[in-house]
Protein backbone atom coordinates (compact mmCIF):
# COMPACT_ATOMS: atom_id res chain seq x y z
CA UNK A 1 0.00 0.00 0.00
CA UNK A 2 1.18 3.50 -0.67
CA UNK A 3 2.36 5.61 2.22
CA UNK A 4 -0.31 8.24 1.72
CA UNK A 5 -3.22 5.84 1.39
CA UNK A 6 -5.95 6.72 3.86
CA UNK A 7 -8.63 4.18 3.06
CA UNK A 8 -9.50 1.96 6.03
CA UNK A 9 -10.54 -1.45 4.69
CA UNK A 10 -13.24 -3.18 6.74
CA UNK A 11 -14.74 -6.51 5.77
CA UNK A 12 -18.23 -7.33 7.05
CA UNK A 13 -19.19 -11.01 7.33
CA UNK A 14 -22.37 -12.58 8.66
CA UNK A 15 -22.52 -15.94 10.41
CA UNK A 16 -25.96 -17.42 10.98
CA UNK A 17 -26.60 -19.62 14.00
CA UNK A 18 -29.00 -22.52 13.23
CA UNK A 19 -32.61 -21.91 14.23
CA UNK A 20 -36.07 -22.30 12.72
CA UNK A 21 -35.11 -21.24 9.16
CA UNK A 22 -36.66 -17.82 9.57
CA UNK A 23 -34.06 -15.95 7.50
CA UNK A 24 -33.68 -15.83 3.74
CA UNK A 25 -30.11 -15.43 2.54
CA UNK A 26 -27.67 -15.86 -0.34
CA UNK A 27 -23.88 -15.83 -0.44
CA UNK A 28 -23.77 -12.05 0.17
CA UNK A 29 -27.31 -10.97 1.07
CA UNK A 30 -29.62 -11.47 4.05
CA UNK A 31 -33.32 -10.70 3.72
CA UNK A 32 -35.59 -10.35 6.72
CA UNK A 33 -39.28 -9.60 7.00
CA UNK A 34 -40.01 -7.08 9.72
CA UNK A 35 -43.09 -7.13 11.91
CA UNK A 36 -44.78 -4.60 9.61
CA UNK A 37 -44.40 -6.99 6.69
CA UNK A 38 -41.71 -4.97 4.93
CA UNK A 39 -38.77 -7.04 3.68
CA UNK A 40 -35.35 -5.49 4.28
CA UNK A 41 -32.27 -6.54 2.31
CA UNK A 42 -28.75 -6.31 3.74
CA UNK A 43 -25.54 -6.69 1.73
CA UNK A 44 -22.21 -8.02 3.02
CA UNK A 45 -18.86 -9.35 1.85
CA UNK A 46 -19.95 -12.88 2.68
CA UNK A 47 -22.78 -14.70 4.44
CA UNK A 48 -21.94 -17.93 6.24
CA UNK A 49 -25.12 -19.98 6.61
CA UNK A 50 -26.18 -22.24 9.51
CA UNK A 51 -24.29 -25.19 8.04
CA UNK A 52 -20.99 -23.34 7.67
CA UNK A 53 -18.11 -25.16 9.35
CA UNK A 54 -15.46 -23.61 11.57
CA UNK A 55 -12.95 -24.23 8.80
CA UNK A 56 -15.11 -22.29 6.33
CA UNK A 57 -15.22 -19.38 8.77
CA UNK A 58 -11.43 -19.53 9.05
CA UNK A 59 -11.05 -19.50 5.26
CA UNK A 60 -13.22 -16.38 5.10
CA UNK A 61 -10.64 -14.37 7.08
CA UNK A 62 -7.55 -15.73 5.31
CA UNK A 63 -7.12 -12.42 3.46
CA UNK A 64 -6.88 -10.54 6.77
CA UNK A 65 -4.43 -13.10 8.13
CA UNK A 66 -2.28 -12.63 5.04
CA UNK A 67 -2.20 -8.87 5.61
CA UNK A 68 -1.00 -9.45 9.16
CA UNK A 69 1.76 -11.66 7.77
CA UNK A 70 2.66 -8.80 5.44
CA UNK A 71 3.17 -6.51 8.42
CA UNK A 72 -0.15 -4.72 8.93
CA UNK A 73 -1.88 -4.36 12.29
CA UNK A 74 -5.06 -6.40 11.99
CA UNK A 75 -8.22 -6.68 14.09
CA UNK A 76 -10.98 -9.28 13.83
CA UNK A 77 -14.15 -8.86 15.90
CA UNK A 78 -17.02 -11.21 16.63
CA UNK A 79 -20.09 -9.02 17.11
CA UNK A 80 -23.73 -9.79 17.92
CA UNK A 81 -26.34 -10.15 20.63
CA UNK A 82 -26.06 -12.49 23.60
CA UNK A 83 -26.41 -16.11 22.51
CA UNK A 84 -25.78 -15.52 18.80
CA UNK A 85 -22.66 -17.69 18.67
CA UNK A 86 -19.78 -15.23 18.97
CA UNK A 87 -17.73 -17.29 21.40
CA UNK A 88 -18.32 -20.46 19.39
CA UNK A 89 -17.05 -18.67 16.29
CA UNK A 90 -14.00 -17.21 18.01
CA UNK A 91 -13.05 -20.07 20.38
CA UNK A 92 -15.17 -23.11 19.54
CA UNK A 93 -14.67 -26.37 21.42
CA UNK A 94 -12.40 -29.42 21.35
CA UNK A 95 -14.25 -30.92 18.37
CA UNK A 96 -14.86 -27.68 16.47
CA UNK A 97 -12.00 -25.30 17.08
CA UNK A 98 -12.73 -21.65 16.41
CA UNK A 99 -10.81 -18.85 14.75
CA UNK A 100 -8.31 -18.39 17.56
CA UNK A 101 -6.98 -21.95 17.42
CA UNK A 102 -7.01 -22.04 13.62
CA UNK A 103 -5.13 -18.75 13.35
CA UNK A 104 -2.53 -19.74 15.94
CA UNK A 105 -2.10 -23.11 14.24
CA UNK A 106 -1.41 -21.54 10.85
CA UNK A 107 1.03 -18.96 12.21
CA UNK A 108 2.97 -21.60 14.13
CA UNK A 109 3.05 -23.83 11.07
CA UNK A 110 4.45 -20.94 9.04
CA UNK A 111 7.18 -20.44 11.63
CA UNK A 112 7.97 -24.15 11.51
CA UNK A 113 8.12 -24.15 7.71
CA UNK A 114 10.42 -21.12 7.65
CA UNK A 115 12.83 -22.45 10.21
CA UNK A 116 12.71 -26.13 9.29
CA UNK A 117 12.14 -29.00 11.68
CA UNK A 118 12.73 -27.93 15.25
CA UNK A 119 11.84 -29.46 18.56
CA UNK A 120 10.58 -26.03 19.60
CA UNK A 121 7.67 -26.42 17.18
CA UNK A 122 6.79 -30.02 17.99
CA UNK A 123 3.09 -29.95 18.82
CA UNK A 124 3.46 -33.21 20.69
CA UNK A 125 6.21 -31.94 22.96
CA UNK A 126 5.79 -32.55 26.67
CA UNK A 127 8.30 -29.83 27.46
CA UNK A 128 6.83 -26.39 28.07
CA UNK A 129 9.24 -23.85 26.64
CA UNK A 130 7.97 -20.88 28.58
CA UNK A 131 10.94 -19.66 30.60
CA UNK A 132 9.91 -16.92 32.96
CA UNK A 133 13.38 -15.38 32.97
CA UNK A 134 13.32 -15.13 29.18
CA UNK A 135 9.77 -13.92 28.61
CA UNK A 136 9.17 -10.69 26.71
CA UNK A 137 10.12 -7.63 28.65
CA UNK A 138 6.84 -6.06 27.58
CA UNK A 139 7.52 -2.61 28.96
CA UNK A 140 10.90 -2.44 27.21
CA UNK A 141 9.43 -3.65 23.93
CA UNK A 142 6.58 -1.16 24.23
CA UNK A 143 8.95 1.73 24.92
CA UNK A 144 10.94 0.83 21.83
CA UNK A 145 7.90 0.72 19.57
CA UNK A 146 7.77 3.15 16.69
CA UNK A 147 4.78 2.04 14.65
CA UNK A 148 3.55 4.03 11.67
CA UNK A 149 0.19 2.63 10.57
CA UNK A 150 0.79 3.95 7.06
CA UNK A 151 3.74 1.64 6.48
CA UNK A 152 4.39 -2.07 6.68
CA UNK A 153 6.62 -3.16 9.53
CA UNK A 154 9.88 -4.97 8.79
CA UNK A 155 10.17 -6.16 12.40
CA UNK A 156 7.47 -8.70 11.65
CA UNK A 157 9.72 -10.55 9.25
CA UNK A 158 12.73 -10.47 11.57
CA UNK A 159 10.95 -11.82 14.66
CA UNK A 160 11.66 -15.51 15.34
CA UNK A 161 8.60 -16.17 17.47
CA UNK A 162 5.01 -15.31 18.29
CA UNK A 163 3.90 -13.83 21.57
CA UNK A 164 0.43 -13.55 23.04
CA UNK A 165 -1.31 -11.40 25.61
CA UNK A 166 -4.88 -11.87 26.78
CA UNK A 167 -6.98 -9.05 28.21
CA UNK A 168 -10.56 -8.30 29.08
CA UNK A 169 -12.46 -5.06 29.38
CA UNK A 170 -15.04 -5.32 32.13
CA UNK A 171 -17.12 -2.33 33.22
CA UNK A 172 -14.70 -0.02 31.38
CA UNK A 173 -11.66 -1.37 33.21
CA UNK A 174 -8.82 -3.32 31.59
CA UNK A 175 -7.68 -6.58 33.20
CA UNK A 176 -4.85 -8.99 32.44
CA UNK A 177 -6.31 -12.49 32.06
CA UNK A 178 -2.95 -14.27 32.23
CA UNK A 179 -1.90 -12.58 35.48
CA UNK A 180 -5.15 -11.20 36.92
CA UNK A 181 -4.76 -7.53 37.74
CA UNK A 182 -6.15 -4.21 36.59
CA UNK A 183 -4.11 -2.36 33.97
CA UNK A 184 -3.89 1.22 32.77
CA UNK A 185 -3.48 2.49 29.22
CA UNK A 186 -1.03 5.13 28.11
CA UNK A 187 0.12 6.55 24.80
CA UNK A 188 3.68 6.93 23.56
CA UNK A 189 4.51 8.32 20.10
CA UNK A 190 1.05 7.41 18.83
CA UNK A 191 1.23 3.85 20.17
CA UNK A 192 -1.18 2.68 22.88
CA UNK A 193 0.75 0.92 25.63
CA UNK A 194 -0.45 -1.35 28.43
CA UNK A 195 2.27 -1.22 31.12
CA UNK A 196 2.53 -4.44 33.11
CA UNK A 197 0.63 -6.56 30.59
CA UNK A 198 1.75 -10.19 30.65
CA UNK A 199 3.22 -11.39 27.38
CA UNK A 200 4.06 -15.04 26.68
CA UNK A 201 6.13 -16.56 23.91
CA UNK A 202 4.55 -19.57 22.24
CA UNK A 203 6.38 -22.20 20.22
CA UNK A 204 3.75 -24.90 19.73
CA UNK A 205 0.02 -25.47 20.06
CA UNK A 206 0.37 -27.19 23.41
CA UNK A 207 2.09 -24.13 24.84
CA UNK A 208 -0.70 -21.94 23.52
CA UNK A 209 -3.52 -24.18 24.73
CA UNK A 210 -2.24 -24.24 28.30
CA UNK A 211 -1.73 -20.49 28.45
CA UNK A 212 -4.99 -19.60 26.70
CA UNK A 213 -7.15 -21.89 28.85
CA UNK A 214 -5.66 -20.33 31.95
CA UNK A 215 -6.82 -16.96 30.65
CA UNK A 216 -10.28 -18.26 29.81
CA UNK A 217 -10.75 -19.39 33.39
CA UNK A 218 -10.21 -15.80 34.52
CA UNK A 219 -12.71 -14.23 32.13
CA UNK A 220 -15.79 -12.64 33.67
CA UNK A 221 -19.05 -14.45 32.91
CA UNK A 222 -22.51 -14.36 34.46
CA UNK A 223 -25.97 -15.79 34.04
CA UNK A 224 -28.80 -13.95 32.29
CA UNK A 225 -32.21 -15.16 31.16
CA UNK A 226 -30.82 -15.69 27.66
CA UNK A 227 -27.48 -17.30 28.46
CA UNK A 228 -26.34 -19.28 31.50
CA UNK A 229 -22.69 -18.37 30.87
CA UNK A 230 -22.97 -14.96 29.26
CA UNK A 231 -19.67 -13.16 28.68
CA UNK A 232 -19.78 -9.95 30.69
CA UNK A 233 -16.61 -8.55 29.18
CA UNK A 234 -14.88 -8.00 25.86
CA UNK A 235 -11.94 -10.40 25.58
CA UNK A 236 -8.96 -9.47 23.43
CA UNK A 237 -6.31 -11.96 22.39
CA UNK A 238 -3.31 -10.03 21.12
CA UNK A 239 -0.94 -11.99 18.89
CA UNK A 240 2.29 -10.16 18.25
CA UNK A 241 5.19 -10.77 15.91
CA UNK A 242 7.80 -8.09 16.21
CA UNK A 243 5.85 -4.84 16.51
CA UNK A 244 2.91 -6.04 14.42
CA UNK A 245 -0.32 -6.87 16.24
CA UNK A 246 -3.24 -9.13 15.43
CA UNK A 247 -6.23 -8.71 17.74
CA UNK A 248 -8.86 -11.46 17.90
CA UNK A 249 -11.78 -10.07 19.87
CA UNK A 250 -14.79 -11.83 21.35
CA UNK A 251 -17.09 -8.93 22.12
CA UNK A 252 -19.57 -9.17 24.94
CA UNK A 253 -23.07 -9.48 23.52
CA UNK A 254 -25.24 -6.46 22.89
CA UNK A 255 -28.26 -6.82 25.16
CA UNK A 256 -31.90 -5.87 25.47
CA UNK A 257 -32.29 -5.55 29.23
CA UNK A 258 -36.01 -6.26 29.10
CA UNK A 259 -35.32 -9.66 27.53
CA UNK A 260 -32.31 -10.55 29.66
CA UNK A 261 -33.93 -9.53 32.94
CA UNK A 262 -30.81 -7.62 33.93
CA UNK A 263 -30.83 -5.70 37.19
CA UNK A 264 -28.29 -4.55 39.75
CA UNK A 265 -24.76 -5.59 38.78
CA UNK A 266 -25.96 -7.23 35.56
CA UNK A 267 -27.67 -3.99 34.53
CA UNK A 268 -24.48 -2.00 35.13
CA UNK A 269 -22.50 -4.54 33.11
CA UNK A 270 -25.02 -4.43 30.30
CA UNK A 271 -25.04 -0.63 30.18
CA UNK A 272 -21.24 -0.56 29.88
CA UNK A 273 -21.27 -3.30 27.23
CA UNK A 274 -23.88 -1.55 25.11
CA UNK A 275 -22.16 1.82 25.39
CA UNK A 276 -18.77 0.44 24.35
CA UNK A 277 -20.36 -1.31 21.36
CA UNK A 278 -22.04 1.95 20.40
CA UNK A 279 -18.69 3.75 20.56
CA UNK A 280 -17.02 1.00 18.52
CA UNK A 281 -19.59 1.44 15.76
CA UNK A 282 -19.17 5.21 15.95
CA UNK A 283 -15.38 4.97 15.70
CA UNK A 284 -15.41 2.58 12.75
CA UNK A 285 -17.93 4.68 10.85
CA UNK A 286 -16.04 7.89 11.68
CA UNK A 287 -12.86 6.39 10.25
CA UNK A 288 -14.60 5.14 7.13
CA UNK A 289 -16.25 8.53 6.59
CA UNK A 290 -12.88 10.28 7.15
CA UNK A 291 -14.21 12.50 9.91
CA UNK A 292 -11.77 14.90 11.54
CA UNK A 293 -12.41 13.73 15.10
CA UNK A 294 -12.40 10.00 15.83
CA UNK A 295 -13.84 9.31 19.33
CA UNK A 296 -11.28 6.68 20.37
CA UNK A 297 -11.20 8.00 23.93
CA UNK A 298 -14.92 7.47 24.48
CA UNK A 299 -14.40 3.84 25.53
CA UNK A 300 -11.56 1.66 26.80
CA UNK A 301 -12.05 -0.80 23.93
CA UNK A 302 -11.52 1.75 21.17
CA UNK A 303 -8.76 3.47 23.13
CA UNK A 304 -6.89 0.17 23.45
CA UNK A 305 -7.27 -0.45 19.71
CA UNK A 306 -6.49 3.11 18.61
CA UNK A 307 -3.28 2.20 16.77
CA UNK A 308 -4.98 -0.82 15.17
CA UNK A 309 -8.06 0.95 13.82
CA UNK A 310 -7.62 3.38 10.98
CA UNK A 311 -4.69 4.25 8.77
CA UNK A 312 -3.68 1.19 6.77
CA UNK A 313 -4.67 -1.21 9.51
CA UNK A 314 -6.94 -4.09 8.55
CA UNK A 315 -10.31 -4.84 10.15
CA UNK A 316 -12.89 -7.60 9.80
CA UNK A 317 -16.18 -7.83 11.68
CA UNK A 318 -17.98 -11.15 11.87
CA UNK A 319 -21.56 -10.36 12.85
CA UNK A 320 -23.30 -13.34 14.43
CA UNK A 321 -27.08 -13.65 14.21
CA UNK A 322 -29.77 -16.17 15.18
CA UNK A 323 -31.97 -17.76 12.52
CA UNK A 324 -34.91 -17.52 14.90
CA UNK A 325 -37.99 -15.33 14.71
CA UNK A 326 -37.91 -14.70 18.47
CA UNK A 327 -34.63 -12.80 18.01
CA UNK A 328 -35.82 -10.59 15.15
CA UNK A 329 -35.14 -7.28 16.92
CA UNK A 330 -31.59 -8.20 17.89
CA UNK A 331 -30.95 -9.72 14.48
CA UNK A 332 -32.06 -6.56 12.66
CA UNK A 333 -29.85 -4.40 14.89
CA UNK A 334 -26.82 -6.60 14.19
CA UNK A 335 -27.52 -6.67 10.46
CA UNK A 336 -27.90 -2.90 10.36
CA UNK A 337 -24.57 -2.42 12.17
CA UNK A 338 -22.65 -4.65 9.76
CA UNK A 339 -24.56 -3.37 6.70
CA UNK A 340 -23.74 0.26 7.51
CA UNK A 341 -20.06 -0.61 7.70
CA UNK A 342 -20.22 -2.42 4.38
CA UNK A 343 -22.21 0.38 2.75
CA UNK A 344 -19.90 3.16 3.96
CA UNK A 345 -16.78 1.19 3.07
CA UNK A 346 -17.54 0.71 -0.64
Amino acid sequence: MSKDQKHFPVKALIRIRPGNNFLEYTDKIVKIEKENGIVSEFHFDKVLGPNATQNQVFKSIKEELTRFKEGYNTTIFCYGNTGAGKTHTMIGNSKQQGLIYNVIGELLKENHDKRGSSRHFDNGSNDMRINKDKEFNHNRINDDMRINNNQTNDNYFNSPFLSISYLEIYNEKVYDLLDPKELNLREFNGVILVPGLSTKKIFNLKDFDLIFKKGLENRTTGETKLNQFSSRSHSILRIQRGDVKLHLIDLAGSENNRKTGNEGVRLTESSNINRSLFVLAKVVNSIINKEIRIPYRDSKLTRLLQDSLGGNSICCIIANINDDESCIGDTINTLMFAHEIKKDNK
